[in-house]
C-alpha cells in the first residue's frame, strides 16, 4: 500500500506496517499509516457513458407524465401506481448492478412525478369528499 506524505506529497510504500503506526517522511513531517484504505465507488452513470437504462425507469417516467394530467378526472393512480412500482424497482436494479445499469437519476425523477400525480388526485378526492359533505349538510332543513 503506498500513502503520500500529507506535507510535500512523496509517495511512501507502507507494506507491511500496522495501521496508525507512525512514518516519517524525508521532509520531517511525521504521518500515520491509515487503518483502512477506502475504495472509490463508481462514479455516477452521467460520467460514464454506455450503460443501460432499464426500461422500468423509462415506462416509469411515461406513466407519471400520463398520470399527472389525468389525475383530475381520477385516473391518475391508474398510471401513477404502477408508474411508482417500476421505478422503484428501476432504482433496484440499478442499485444491484451499478457497472451495468445507469439512469437513476431517470428513475428517481419518474418516482418524483408519480408521487406528485398521487398527491394531487388524494388532495382533489378530499377536495370532492368536502365538497359532498358539506352540500349534503348545508341541504338539509
Amino acid at each position: 500500500m503506498k500513502v503520500s506524505c500529507p506535507n510535500c506529497g512523496r509517495i511512501h510504500d507502507v507494506t507491511g506496517l500496522a495501521p496508525h503506526s507512525h512514518v516519517t517522511c524525508v521532509c520531517g513531517q511525521v504521518f500515520r499509516v491509515p487503518a483502512m484504505i477506502q475504495t472509490a465507488r463508481p462514479t455516477p452513470s452521467v460520467d460514464r457513458p454506455g450503460l443501460k437504462t432499464p426500461s422500468e425507469a423509462v415506462w416509469s417516467l411515461v406513466l407519471g407524465i400520463v398520470g399527472l394530467p389525468v389525475s383530475p378526472i381520477c385516473l391518475g393512480p391508474l398510471a401513477s401506481i404502477p408508474g411508482l412500482i417500476l421505478g422503484y424497482n428501476a432504482r433496484a436494479k440499478i442499485d444491484a448492478d451499478p457497472e451495468t445499469f445507469g439512469g437513476r437519476g431517470l428513475a428517481n425523477g419518474a418516482i418524483v412525478l408519480n408521487w406528485v400525480a398521487n398527491v394531487i388526485w388524494g388532495l382533489l378526492l378530499l377536495a370532492g369528499l368536502l365538497f359532498l359533505a358539506v352540500g349534503a349538510v348545508a341541504s338539509q332543513p
